[in-house]
């Protein structure tokens, strides 16, 4: 079995087009309900390099948009800060110590990076929503020479939200597959098969999320993407140099050419010394209407190769 080799990249800076800043203000669960129907959820914030991103893009939350909600609240339950995509929050960038029983925001007027904030979930406030989330990472592995296994995660943003993959691989054509994922399945993960390729060839691949939602303004059906997950690969050699598989070929058509022109040449020539025989020429010459091959396994039917013996054969062919 014939290995791959393969580089991977992938990108977690956050983009524009991935956060969306939602106004006029509503609560909390109003701000959710809407992102949910026009986007995918509140903001979620899983990393620190996330947040800090968030912080940096600043057509999202500028100094003047104030206090946003975020995809964050307490659980109370388990005393836990949680996002909606049920997450833990990993990291403190509170600008205050967090009480219980109340929602996650962010305060974009705060000069500094600690810029969490809890207030009342019932506070009318603007909101960021997210998009739809690609992979973070995947996996690509060999299981033969013309086809290769791929995985990429689901981001748990995602796992509760009907949606598909588009996967776009590049040699030398482009080809687009299509990989819808279903909620209620609840899979961390999807492997799909590539087939189809080339030996000793580059191949581009892009791995992207959409979801289709209508537009908060016209109402229109939309289709959001997500930031692109993109590999290189370069499939492994054949073994062979190229077109070697063709002479391959050539070579064995070849010998079974040769191999039929020696077996006609062989029946030709035990014929002719069939016709010598007594005992062949006695089953054959009351029927000329017979083909000589015909005519020599009924001699061998007839008994002619038991009757005579094997060296009897020999004598008489001499």
């Amino acid at each position: 079995m014939l290995s791959i080799v393969f580089v991977l990249f992938w990108c977690t800076v956050v983009s524009a087009s991935h956060f969306h800043r939602v106004e006029p203000g509503g609560t909390w669960e109003q701000a959710r309900e809407f992102c949910k129907k026009h986007y995918v959820d509140l903001a979620v914030l899983g990393t620190e390099q996330q947040y800090l991103g968030l912080l940096r893009t600043s057509d999202i939350i500028p100094t003047q948009a104030g206090v946003v909600w975020l995809g964050l609240k307490r659980d109370d339950q388990h005393g836990v800060w949680k996002w909606v995509s049920n997450e833990n929050l990993s990291y403190d960038r509170w600008y205050r110590t967090p009480r219980q029983g109340l929602c996650g925001c962010l305060d974009a007027g705060v000069t500094e990076d600690r810029r969490l904030l809890d207030l009342n979930c019932g506070k009318q406030l603007s909101s960021v929503c997210e998009g739809p989330v690609g992979p973070q990472k995947a996996s690509l592995e060999s299981v033969g020479c013309d086809h290769v296994t791929l995985t990429w995660n689901v981001s748990a943003s995602m796992r509760d939200v009907d949606h598909a993959y588009s996967v776009t691989m590049c040699g030398a054509t482009c080809d687009t597959f299509l990989y819808d994922y279903t909620t209620g399945i609840n899979r961390t993960s999807i492997t799909i098969n590539l087939s189809n390729l080339t030996s000793s060839s580059s191949y581009l691949m892009n791995i992207t999320a959409t979801v289709t939602r209508p537009d908060a303004a016209t109402g229109k059906s939309t289709t959001l993407q997500s930031s692109t997950m993109t590999m290189s690969m370069t499939t492994a050699t054949s073994g062979m140099p190229p077109g070697m598989h063709t002479w391959l070929i050539l070579a064995v058509f070849a010998f079974l050419a040769l191999l039929a022109l020696a077996f006609i040449f062989y029946w030709l020539m035990a014929l002719r010394h069939h016709a010598r025989i007594p005992a062949y020429r006695r089953v054959c010459e009351p029927a000329p209407w017979l083909p000589a091959l015909h005519c020599w396994f009924l001699w061998k039917l007839s008994g002619g190769w038991s009757g005579l013996g094997l060296q009897r054969f020999i004598e008489l062919l001499d």
